[in-house]
């Protein structure tokens, strides 16, 4: 009779030890599936713990987080969406270019000017559409390497020549801005031109 009661008392332990196992491994599974979602990008990961104990006030902390993490992403794609709208309705040429030149950004009015759709300056280098051996005024620095102008920060004020997709070339004062970003990275080159053409056509006839 010992021994039976012994090994009941045993089972009823090791049942009662499984339940308080399982209510508390259960709400940490959910909580690390959830984490993995949140991980993978998707905000709108909930948790859905209801303990009664700090658990439950961790999974709402949780939650709490996801939801700053929301906004916060809103608040972001909100203002790129600005951004682009500013740089789209830009009158002058943009262009932002990586460190060695090659285009990563256009707006509407450099494709209109060139001809371009954005597919075919995206991804090549700006020798593309800036056909100069050099440009003045920057110590015949090679648009090959228009990572020279990274030390002294921008070039302002040049004049020199766009070539558009059917090859005409179209006088444009030129200026480039180095940007940076966190640490004084250099993220890229920002580009802008502003097509002089009706003025050169005017100092010709006054000629």
């Amino acid at each position: 009779r010992t021994a039976l009661l012994a090994l009941l008392c045993l089972s009823v332990g090791i049942g009662v030890s499984a339940v308080f196992a399982r209510k508390l491994t259960k709400p940490i599974s959910i909580l690390d599936k959830t984490t993995q979602l949140v991980a993978s990008g998707d905000l709108s990961a909930q948790t859905d713990i209801k303990t009664g104990d700090e658990l439950e006030r961790l999974g709402q902390s949780f939650n709490m987080m996801t939801e700053r993490l929301r906004k916060t992403q809103r608040d972001i794609n909100a203002g790129r969406e600005y951004t682009d709208n500013i740089i789209k309705s830009m009158n002058d040429t943009l262009m932002v270019v990586s460190p060695d030149g090659i285009i990563m950004r256009v707006n509407t009015a450099t494709l209109t000017l060139l001809g371009y759709k954005e597919d075919e300056l995206i991804g090549h280098h700006m020798g593309k559409i800036l056909d100069l051996p050099c440009l003045p005024g920057t110590g015949g620095m090679d648009v090959s390497r228009i990572s020279a102008i990274i030390p002294q920060g921008f070039i302002s004020n040049v004049e020199t020549f766009y070539q558009a997709k059917n090859g005409d070339m179209i006088p444009v004062i030129f200026s480039a801005s180095v940007m940076h970003g966190t640490r004084s990275t250099v993220q890229g080159i920002v580009c802008v031109a502003l097509d002089i053409t009706e003025r050169k056509e005017a100092e010709k006839a006054l000629q």
